[in-house]
């Protein structure tokens, strides 16, 4: 006789689970959630050259480098790199920069990029000149690059003034 109520409270335990751990976006439970501010957009190949391409040729006309951004929202160093740029020292410097973040998915997009490129691991930043814009990324020349492991690697005790003094410092020695 105990088994009949307990089985009960089990089942109504393992239902409330379910709905509480299910994502709900506007219209309830199995619904996707609404994008939070961190998501990033998911673009074809074609997509991605179009608006390196426009972003190439704005920080041409500006003589000012570029920023590319190598993310994911699953990545932890991505997500906490997402809060550091909040911050007014680092805020203040990205707004210097043409910029654009690339997500890579679970590294199954924008694979032959990130080969050329080495990119293997994110959150990953490159600098590049504004040249040859009409060909691609690949062939841009690279001023600096950074792996930004701040959650989980050996950049954990960065800041976001050390990073904006980096970008700064880059910045103002490609103005000269």
């Amino acid at each position: 006789m105990h088994a009949t109520p307990t089985l009960a409270l089990a089942a109504l335990l393992a239902t409330f689970w379910a709905l509480a751990c299910e994502p709900a976006g506007p219209e309830g439970p199995g619904t996707p959630p609404p994008p939070t501010a961190y998501d990033v957009p998911f673009r074809s190949d074609a997509e991605l050259s179009r608006e390196l391409d426009a972003l190439c040729r704005n920080a041409s006309e500006a003589g000012r480098p570029l920023l590319v951004e190598f993310s994911a929202a699953w990545c932890s160093d991505c997500r906490r790199l997402h809060e550091m740029k909040q911050a007014p020292a680092l805020a203040g410097e990205l707004a210097r920069w043409p910029a654009i973040v690339v997500n890579v998915g679970r590294f199954d997009r924008h694979r032959p990029l990130l080969a050329k490129l080495g990119v293997e691991s994110i959150a990953h930043w490159e600098v590049m000149t504004p040249a040859r814009c009409a060909e691609p990324i690949e062939a841009w020349p690279t001023v600096a690059r950074r792996t930004l492991e701040v959650s989980s690697g050996a950049a954990r005790d960065l800041t976001p003034r050390d990073l904006a003094g980096w970008l700064a410092a880059i910045r103002t020695g490609a103005d000269r």
